[in-house]
């Protein structure tokens, strides 16, 4: 796999979530370790608080899904050192293409002004082999129509929000989605992992999993009409839809991604994601449309 450095990755390093055995599953006892995650480590500049599943979603459901990919594992390459670069390209093959939207390092323009040291600190955070506490701006769709000024605390972006790495490992990560100074609240709580695992068969998976609900925010916003007041499209009427066609997008752009590098996707990627009942701290049956 071209363009792959070598890195001193442990051997007998630990997942920060177990994979799907069942990729198909229908039990939410097997997101629990996403569902469970939480962070107490220390806040970068600019962040404000981590948003918990249960304390800090909102309404009667909660997102569980698994996106995932198999190819043919490339020869005379570590699984973790692949992974490490793929964690690293996630900024560019996520959005591959689309524009204004974008997975990319915090940066704190106008309601924080992080100085160029924190700005370096942070980027050097996320290249390095231990992200932890790395600081993230995730948008899913432009901003409704609206003059944000340095001030402003009503200006309205649309499904944008910062991340948290809070997990990381040889081969896999966790993001947690946080408040900022900049950006507010996250339109959802919850953790996304994502991960390589062997297949033992000449295969290797990479994958993403998510638990979250709503935000108050989040709520919110899935609340606003189609179109905004100058007829332009607003957002999907719900947060989930939007974020599902998220991830079956970066599973094509990883297959193209793959394929650039000379290296085989084996079948179809696999799609799961569901939502179910949530009310206090107790998932139930899932929600059927």
């Amino acid at each position: 796999m071209s363009g792959i450095t070598k890195l001193a990755i442990l051997s007998n390093d630990k997942p920060c979530f177990p994979p799907l055995q069942n990729t198909g599953s229908k039990t939410p006892a097997d997101w629990d370790t996403l569902v469970k995650h939480t962070y107490s480590g220390s806040y970068p500049p600019g962040m404000k608080s981590v948003q918990k599943i249960n304390d800090d979603g909102y309404g009667g459901r909660i997102n569980l899904d698994y996106f995932g990919l198999t190819f043919e594992a490339p020869a005379d390459q570590r699984i973790g050192t692949v992974f490490q670069q793929l964690r690293r390209e996630l900024t560019k093959i996520i959005f591959a293409g689309e524009r204004n939207k974008h997975f990319k390092l915090y940066e704190g323009r106008w309601r924080t002004s992080l100085t160029p040291k924190q700005l370096k600190a942070n980027a050097n955070l996320w290249a390095s082999d231990n992200p932890v506490g790395a600081l993230m701006n995730f948008r899913l769709h432009n901003p409704i129509s609206a003059t944000c000024t340095p001030g402003d605390y009503l200006c309205i972006v649309r499904e944008e929000g910062d991340i948290l790495v809070t997990c990381s490992s040889a081969t896999s990560v966790i993001f947690t989605t946080v408040q900022t100074e900049e950006n507010g609240y996250h339109p959802v709580s919850g953790n996304r992992g994502f991960g390589l695992k062997d297949n033992a068969d000449g295969t290797w998976s990479f994958y993403t999993m998510g638990a979250d609900r709503l935000s108050l925010m989040g709520s919110a916003i899935s609340r606003l009409p189609e179109t905004d007041y100058f007829g332009l499209p607003n957002m999907f009427p719900d947060i989930f839809d939007g974020g599902k066609l998220v991830w079956v997008k970066m599973m094509k752009n990883m297959t193209s991604h793959l394929s650039r590098q000379k290296i085989k996707v084996r079948g179809k990627p696999v799609i799961n994601s569901e939502l179910y009942r949530y009310k206090d701290g107790v998932i139930g049956k899932m929600i059927k449309e």
